[in-house]
């Protein structure tokens, strides 16, 4: 438990906001959010109201001014007129209303003169073809001129227009010839109509820009086409573009010969236009904002009474658990909350808990005891185990005709693995390797029981076959665990370098003669003992001559496995083996062990690792 809350300590605690800070948090955002889509959406509906109340009004307009031209009887005559002499008519743009000096004036008193008999506004082209002559003609031109421009700018004031503009367009849209413009320039000047100037006077030519004559085009397209509509409106005729800064209304009005065609257009200006949209939008944003807030911060109030006062005494609860373990005056403190939303559901929930906690940490107090009491017991067999194993190297320091060393590494805290070697006599050294199955503490008991009985049993005298024999009888006997041994014997005698072996079911040994490299001996193997009572185990004999080195080893070294789960197997074995030659032999198990470790890597060891190596020199010659 104290590991437990020492570790505890030791994670960084992580910055914490208030569920207060974060909720408000979330409902700015949400005001945030829902004002932007609010202002998206009513700027849309705005912008469709306004556009559709400026497209009323320029209908409107364009209607008033059409039907003030076309009241002429003489419009049809008037128009190809103006365009074809439009540089030569002398025309001026003066009210004829303010000066009674006005050049204009004086022409139409005049003309009325010399035509008493006719009434000017009702003289239709037949008329003029007729009767007047090219001068009158040229003069009853100029004076409409003049009474239409000032209607044109009489227009502009009033509906606070950016432009209106009557031009005839060259069939490929490239050129504009301008009949009439009036600007809203006129209302900076001063109150001398004289002083006025404008932007374009009649006859002024200037290019049609690539935009501009695809407008133009489609509005003709557009005007042919409802021209066979009987349920067109009058604003279906309009074409509406927004450039420069400006929104343009066009309508073509007149076909003249060649493919000619005159246009009205009116501009209004743009940024009055988004102004407008702009200051409807923010008022409607600005009052459901209003109301958002109202209806936050009331949410806000039933948030904090009903959710986060039972939350925070509910945290006040955990953490006190936390600290001191007293289930009792938790469940208590949990009482208290009085809510019967997921709230009371979670206080429910975190009382079962507190409670089912409480039982399961005294059980595990008491299974930690256990399990301490036995980690201690497998310590001690641990040590006990490995205090039977012979360990003391160089095991044999007076004998110079041979060196011997052995190392096991378990798989888990004890092992089925055990290696022996011992003198029977002063000539005869026994070595041995064995490996049971299973693991884990059954099988290093009957490790511990197959090694006394071998080694007492070698003891007695008798060969590999023999010993093997009567230890196969007395391990049979009573084996109702199934458990088994492979082994592999041998006894050396030392002063001449003969042996005999005997192998039931362990490993093939691996041999090196002098000057050599280890290779595989291979032989027929007999059962494993305490597989059958009874079997006979055969022998087979070797002589080793000095400089002669065997090795010896349990399955596994060869079955390691790596993080692919291949093998280490017989060739990478004999690799480790030969890698170093002339090392001593307890040199040569650790290269070994270290060409195993990386092999596997990461892999979990899951076997035994044994090994036992032996070197021969034989006895000193005279």
């Amino acid at each position: 438990m104290a590991e437990t809350t020492q570790n505890r300590r030791l994670i960084p605690r992580i910055p914490r906001v208030s569920l207060i800070t974060q909720v408000a948090i979330f409902f700015l955002a949400g005001l945030m959010i829902t004002g932007w889509i609010s202002y998206a959406i009513l700027k849309r509906q705005y912008r469709e109201t306004v556009r559709e109340q400026q497209e009323k009004q320029a209908v409107y307009v364009l209607t008033d001014v059409i039907m003030d031209i076309t009241r002429l009887d003489a419009f049809d005559w008037l128009v190809p007129y103006w365009w074809k002499h439009c540089h030569e008519l002398d025309v001026d743009y003066i009210p004829n209303f303010v000066n009674e000096n006005n050049p204009t004036k004086k022409k139409a008193q005049e003309l009325g003169a010399d035509y008493a008999d006719v009434r000017l506004e009702r003289v239709n082209a037949d008329t003029l073809e007729k009767i007047f002559n090219e001068a009158d003609q040229k003069k009853f031109a100029e004076i409409f001129y003049n009474r239409i421009s000032v209607s044109f700018d009489n227009v502009v004031l009033n509906y606070k227009m950016k432009d209106l503009t009557m031009i005839v367009v060259d069939p490929e849209y490239r050129e504009a010839t301008v009949l009439f413009s009036a600007d809203d320039y006129i209302e900076d000047l001063g109150q001398d109509p004289s002083t006025w100037t404008r932007a374009r006077y009649l006859g002024d030519v200037y290019t049609v820009t690539e935009e501009m004559g695809e407008v133009m085009a489609a509005s003709v397209e557009r005007a042919e086409r409802m021209s066979y509509d009987e349920d067109a409106e009058s604003n279906d005729y309009l074409h509406m573009e927004m450039s420069d800064g400006c929104v343009y209304y066009y309508v073509p009005i007149f076909e003249l010969e060649g493919g000619y065609t005159a246009f009205i257009y009116e501009s209004f200006d743009q940024e009055s236009y988004l102004a407008e949209i702009r200051t409807d939008t923010w008022r409607g944003v600005r009052f459901l904002l209003l109301f958002q807030v109202i209806l936050t911060a009331i949410c806000l109030v039933l948030l904090i009474i009903f959710v986060l006062r039972p939350i925070r005494k509910t945290r006040i609860a955990v953490r006190q658990y936390t600290s001191d373990k007293e289930c009792e005056t938790v469940l208590a403190q949990l009482k208290k909350i009085r809510t019967r939303n997921e709230i009371g559901e979670l206080r429910d929930d975190l009382s079962d808990m507190f409670s089912e906690m409480d039982h399961y940490m005294k059980e595990i107090r008491e299974k930690t005891a256990e399990k301490e009491r036995i980690s201690t017991e497998l310590s001690v067999a641990t040590k006990i185990q490995a205090d039977m194993l012979p360990k003391k190297f160089p095991a044999f320091p007076d004998r110079k005709e041979f060196d011997v060393y052995a190392t096991m590494t378990p798989a888990k805290e004890v092992g089925g693995d055990f290696y022996d070697f011992f003198l029977i006599d002063e000539d005869h050294l026994a070595l041995v390797i064995a490996d049971v199955s299973g693991k884990g503490v059954p099988a290093a008991l009957f490790m511990v029981i197959s090694r006394t009985l071998l080694r007492n049993r070698a003891m007695m005298g008798g060969t590999p076959s023999e010993i093997l024999a009567d230890v196969n009888h007395l391990l049979s006997e009573g084996n109702a665990t199934g458990y088994f041994v492979t082994v592999w014997i041998a006894i050396l005698e030392i002063s001449t370098g003969k042996g005999l072996a005997a192998n039931a079911g362990h490993e093939h040994p691996a041999l090196r003669k002098k000057d050599g490299s280890f290779e595989m001996v291979k032989y027929r193997h007999s059962p494993a003992v305490a597989t059958m009572d009874g079997i006979p185990f055969r022998e087979h004999e070797f002589r080793l001559e000095p400089g002669d080195r065997i090795y010896v080893y349990t399955d596994g070294v060869t079955e390691a496995i790596n993080e692919k789960e291949e093998l280490f197997g017989e060739d990478r074995l004999l690799e480790a083996l030969n890698r170093k030659p002339e090392c001593t032999p307890e040199e040569l198990l650790r290269g070994v062990k270290g060409g195993i470790d990386s092999f596997a890597g990461e892999a979990v060891q899951f076997d035994d690792i044994t090994m036992l190596a032996l070197d021969y020199t034989g006895p000193e010659r005279p």
